[in-house]
Formats: structure tokens, sequence, C-alpha cells
């Protein structure tokens, strides 16, 4: 994940004003815990305040009101890598998010944090300050998960909260959470999303407005169930367009090169996308040739490079029409050829 930076982020906005108003006055808690149901951002606002707190330049310059710059090699290493955050003061808990060896169990954690992954993530590193001087974050996800051990373990922390460190809990049934807990944190709910929240999600990830807007008023209120939604439909439409190219080379009929080829002049904007994983098939099926000295060894290399070559026209800004009629008859005299 690459956190956005809190003045980017859309919706939540009441949630988005009390942490930007705690850092312009430099009053951060050490603990907050956002609740709201899944999928609507809690975690890519809790990267963004993580971001904030740990960001180069916070405090450096007046007109930063303690926001990140978002350029800084802090701000880059806010993220995550193999689900591991890279900034070393940045440190994500979560059931089973880590090997039993590491935490010093025996068996997985099954069904709830354990009392030995605070121990060793959280415990092991308070007795040092942060790294690079700035603060250390906690994100706990899922924090309803937390055993009675492990979370007497962690209100322990929070009742003698060390200086720069900051604990972010995200929780979708913050009830369960020990009120002990509860008590020494900040509460902030998090609501769904509107729909024209969401299609504005979308829209900067690319998908079309009229795609946007139907797709975000099937998603109730949750930004990852609709992008879910969009990335299922991608998929539906790539074994679509793989499935017509096949049938059109396959066949010796013009009309449904011509088909697909207007098909592609009106969905020209994602036509590179079609094409490259097009390009993926073939070159896929050109190694299971020649594993299995298929007699189409050779032809799914030569049609991967007809593809190619397309798709460099189609960014070049030639007509994707007249590219897939040439491209779809170039493919079927080379299928012929082999049959």
């Amino acid at each position: 994940m690459s956190p956005s930076l809190l003045s980017d982020i859309v919706g939540h906005r009441v949630p988005l004003r009390i942490l930007q108003r705690a850092l312009e006055l430099n009053r951060i808690f050490p603990a907050y815990l956002f609740e709201g149901q899944d999928g609507i951002g809690k975690e890519l606002v809790a990267f963004a305040f993580a971001q904030a707190l740990l960001c180069e330049s916070r405090g450096i310059h007046e007109q930063s009101n303690g926001t990140a710059c978002g350029i800084c090699s802090a701000c880059a290493r806010v993220r995550l890598r193999e689900g591991v955050p890279l900034h070393p003061d940045l440190v994500l808990l979560e059931r089973g998010l880590y090997d039993p060896a590491q935490i010093g169990r025996r068996t997985p954690e099954a069904k709830l944090i354990s009392i030995e992954q605070i121990h060793s993530v959280v415990h092991s590193r308070l007795p040092f300050p942060p790294y690079e001087g700035q603060a250390r974050v906690f994100i706990i996800r899922r924090a309803d998960e937390l055993s009675v051990s492990a979370a007497n373990a962690l209100l322990k922390v929070l009742e003698e909260p060390p200086l720069r460190t900051c604990f972010i809990l995200l929780s979708t049934k913050a009830h369960s959470l020990l009120p002990t807990i509860r008590s020494r944190m900040q509460r902030i709910p998090f609501g769904v999303l509107s729909i024209a929240e969401i299609s504005q999600i979308l829209q900067r990830r690319d998908v079309n407005a009229e795609q946007a807007d139907r797709i975000a008023s099937l998603a109730d209120g949750d930004a990852a169930h609709a992008w879910m939604i969009y990335k299922n439909e991608l998929m539906a439409e790539q074994e679509h367009f793989v499935s017509k190219v096949f049938e059109a080379m396959q066949s010796s009929s013009p009309l449904e090169i011509l088909i697909l080829a207007d098909t592609a002049k009106k969905d020209k904007t994602n036509l590179p996308l079609l094409l490259r994983v097009l390009a993926l098939v073939l070159a896929r099926r050109e190694r299971e040739g020649i594993l299995k000295s298929c007699f189409a060894v050779g032809t799914y290399a030569t049609l991967y490079e007809r593809v190619l070559k397309a798709l460099n026209q189609i960014q070049m800004n030639a007509s994707p029409q007249l590219v897939m009629e040439t491209l779809l008859i170039q493919m079927q005299h080379e299928w012929s050829k082999k049959n």
C-alpha cells in the first residue's frame, strides 16, 4: 500500500479534520481507535496519518501545518512491501501476520492476536527510541481480534504511553475491545462513502465515469468492494476480448474482424490494456507449445510480435479501428499458414 496524503483522501471529512487539526496543533493522542465497516478507508487514513507523523519535514516548515510533504525519504517508505512496512518506525500488527517462530509461538495465531505478538512486536521496541527520531507508529488491524491477554498487555502500554509513540487501532467491532482500552483512546468513527465519493475514487484510478458511477451504486459505501467489482468486470472483459480475437483469427470470415475492430474503436481507452493481456496469453501459449512440441511453435511468437507492434501504433495515436483490422488480418494469415 502506498499512502495518499491526508489532504488527497476522498470522503471522511470529519475524521480527516480531527487528524489534521491534531497535526496543526501538534497535539497527538497516544492512541486512536478508527472504527467502522471494512473497505471504507480506515487503513488508508491510518497510513496517511502515520506518514504525517513520520515525515522528515514535520515541524520544520510553518506552511506544512504538520502534514506530510509526500516527497522525503520517510514519506516514500510509509508503504508495504510483501506485507511489511518499509519504514522502521512504522509497525504493523495483525492476527497471523508473523510466522509463529518470529514471535516465540509454537502454533499459528488461528483466531486471535496473541500476547506473544504484543510482547515481541510492541514491548521489545519500547525501551528504545524511534530509529529515525520523528515518531513511532503502531497500526493494529482488526484490533477486536486481540486476545484477552494481548489486550491486557497492550493496556499496560496505554496506561503509561511512551513519548513519540502513537497507536492506531482499526476495528469493525469496537464494542468488543476492553472498555479500559477504549477509554484510553481517541475514538474516531468512519461512515460509509457516498456513491459520488466512490465514483471519484474509481475515476482517480482511470475507470471511466459512466462505469464508475454504475459500480459505485452497487458498492454499498465500500470502496474496496467497488474496486473488486471493477477488477472482476475487467477480468471478464479481458477474457471475452482474448476469446473473440482467437475466434476471429481462426475464422475465414472478414465479418468477425470488422465487428471486433468496430468494438475496439468504441472502447479505445481500454484497448492498450486488452492488447497487453492478449500478448501475455500468446507468450504463455508459445512457452507451453515449446514444452509440448506443439505444431504452433513459432506461430504464437510471431503473433506476439504483431500484437506488440499494434500496441505501439495505438500508443502513437493511430486509429484503433484500423490498427485492429490490420492486426486481425495478419493474425488470420499467420494462423492459416499453420493449418
